[in-house]
């Protein structure tokens, strides 16, 4: 699944329904596990993360593409049950 492709429809105002009529390959579920996939990953500060104030939409940035590189790898795998 090109998942930046998702990030940068979803960002440029495409809904989810656009987006999988562009990309006939993915499915709902996919788009679903990978969204609460970045959602949960942003939402867990690290040990490292706990003495730092709140993090703005633009200082999440460079931590969401590299979680997205980690949902990539995990799409391209494909998730059990799914195949």
């Amino acid at each position: 699944m090109p998942v930046a492709a998702l990030f940068e429809h979803l960002d440029h105002g495409s809904t989810i329904d656009e987006f999988l009529e562009w990309f006939p390959a993915v499915s709902r579920e996919q788009v679903h596990e990978v969204l609460a996939f970045a959602k949960s990953s942003l939402q867990q500060p690290s040990a490292a993360d706990s003495h730092r104030q709140p993090l703005t939409p633009v200082a999440l940035a460079p931590r969401l593409k590299y979680y997205l590189l980690h949902i990539r790898s995990f799409l391209e795998s494909g998730p059990v049950g799914v195949r």
